[in-house]
């Protein structure tokens, strides 16, 4: 069942008051079990996104949707996959991985994108520096993956950007 198909009646995330449309406001983090899985756009399911601590610390998902449309997006764009190595991480698996104390991963917004060369690193951060609701953009060419996240840009005509 893709978002569009969402109804109160029916399976779909486990948000409070969805619209009479069936989609959360654009604004509301999608919750989902973790044995949940289905499409979520054209290109991504849900199954891509589930913290990958092995239920060591969570038993949910949370996803932004505004990461869903420029994941989407640059999948379109770029005409090709883009393979997601970490979606949402639980507090616990985030710690793990070593990650930031407030990152954007604990909160259903950012994604870190797998590449195959120095190239599509540097090819798919030109793409998602472009897109207005890319808050944060983070390269990583030793590890070959970009970090891309939906955080608010805080009035700058960038996303705050780093290399790793």
């Amino acid at each position: 069942m893709t978002p569009a198909e969402w109804t109160d009646a029916n399976e779909g995330p486990d948000v409070a008051l969805l619209p009479t449309d069936g989609l959360p406001p654009r604004e509301t983090v999608w919750l989902f079990g973790k044995t949940e899985n289905g499409p979520l756009s054209a290109h991504f399911s849900l199954h891509e996104f589930h913290c990958r601590c092995n239920d060591r610390g969570c038993h949910q998902t949370l996803i932004h949707p505004r990461l869903v449309d420029v994941l989407q997006t640059l999948r379109e764009s770029l005409g090709r996959p883009l393979p997601l190595t970490s979606g949402f991480r639980c507090k616990t698996y985030n710690r793990v991985v070593g990650g930031r104390i407030r990152s954007q991963h604990t909160r259903g917004m950012a994604a870190d994108i797998a590449c195959a060369s120095l190239a599509q690193v540097e090819e798919l951060a030109a793409a998602a520096q472009k897109l207005p609701a890319v808050g944060g953009l983070g390269k990583y060419p030793a590890r070959l993956f970009v970090h891309i996240d939906v955080r608010p840009r805080n009035h700058n005509t960038t996303p705050e950007m780093w290399i790793g």
